[in-house]
């Protein structure tokens, strides 16, 4: 009795989830997967343009990886645009598809994003536009993460142990600026010019900053009137002091105006004041720091993408 009771309630249970399936419109879905389905053929041999793909069971899920249809143009493809080496690809705006008027002016490279730590990693920004461009506004964004940064304002020139104002960043033909994720180690975003060699002394950069500062032998020459005032032995110890450096401990035996020439003239800030009104004062690479704490760009494999002020897109790079 028990099992004939069972055996009429499993046969219940089945057709009420026929006449489920039914209602809720699976023959009709059938049809429609069916109807898109294409040459069966075609699938098994691998050339059929449908998205559809064959899969056991027991077969793991191809991983597709993030969406980059909006940053190849219409026409191109990743082998004609971009690669996993670091290469640049075609860029279009989001939504409106049109790219930005700087796109082929301005570019894109991955440079250190793949470094773990922040105040290693970043990427380069290259004008190679026949005028200056402002860049002030303008964001990365990586594709895989969704993170955004807009790139900061700068000091110009950058006054050390000060609150520095900061002005729009301004790319003139060839220059470059080095966008790090980490906090600068100066307290400021800046433009690098021919003393900032000195900040090097006692902050890391990376990159190195350029070593080109001036002598400031070249601000105060030797002559009889000086070598009265600061001593004769004043100018003999700073021809030894090495370029871009300045001196923490002043030997006893040089006069007090001569310890206090150096401490002027041997230093970052009395450089910038030595030399800011040259005209090679200036040098073609910006040092713009986002002040993230943690890394935006993965290690391994990432898109970024540069865009400008109306969210236009510059250009990308993947890695």
């Amino acid at each position: 009795m028990i099992r004939t009771i069972l055996k009429y309630l499993l046969v219940g249970m089945v057709i009420a989830l026929v006449l489920l399936w039914l209602w809720s419109g699976g023959w009709t879905l059938i049809k429609i997967e069916v109807a898109n389905l294409g040459n069966p053929i075609d699938i098994l041999r691998g050339t059929s343009t449908s998205t559809y793909q064959i899969r056991l069971p027991f077969s793991p899920s191809v991983p597709q990886g993030p969406d980059i249809s909006g940053l190849v143009a219409r026409g191109d493809s990743m082998s004609d645009g971009g690669s996993s080496d670091g290469t640049q690809i075609s860029g279009t705006a989001s939504g409106s598809g049109a790219p930005s008027i700087y796109q082929g002016e301005v570019t894109l490279a991955a440079a250190h994003a793949g470094s773990s730590d922040p105040a290693h990693e970043y990427v380069v920004i290259e004008s190679t536009a026949g005028g200056p461009i402002d860049i002030s506004g303008w964001t990365l964004q990586s594709m895989l993460t969704g993170k955004r940064e807009v790139l900061p304002e700068a000091a110009q020139p950058l006054v050390a142990g000060a609150i520095n104002r900061v002005a729009p960043v301004v790319l003139s033909p060839r220059q470059v600026a080095i966008v790090t994720t980490g906090t600068s180690p100066v307290g400021a975003s800046f433009q690098e010019n021919i003393c900032t060699g000195y900040l090097a002394q006692e902050q890391n950069f990376d990159p190195s900053l350029q070593n080109a500062c001036p002598s400031p032998l070249d601000s105060v020459p030797e002559s009889l009137p000086a070598d009265q005032t600061y001593g004769a032995n004043c100018f003999d110890y700073m021809r030894t002091i090495p370029q871009c450096e300045y001196v923490t401990q002043v030997p006893a035996s040089l006069s007090a105006n001569c310890r206090a020439l150096i401490a002027s003239e041997f230093s970052y800030n009395g450089c910038v004041s030595d030399n800011q009104h040259r005209t090679d004062f200036a040098l073609g690479e910006w040092r713009l720091y986002l002040g993230s704490g943690i890394e935006l760009w993965d290690n391994a494999h990432d898109i970024i993408r540069l865009t400008d002020s109306s969210g236009r897109v510059v250009d990308a790079v993947s890695y």
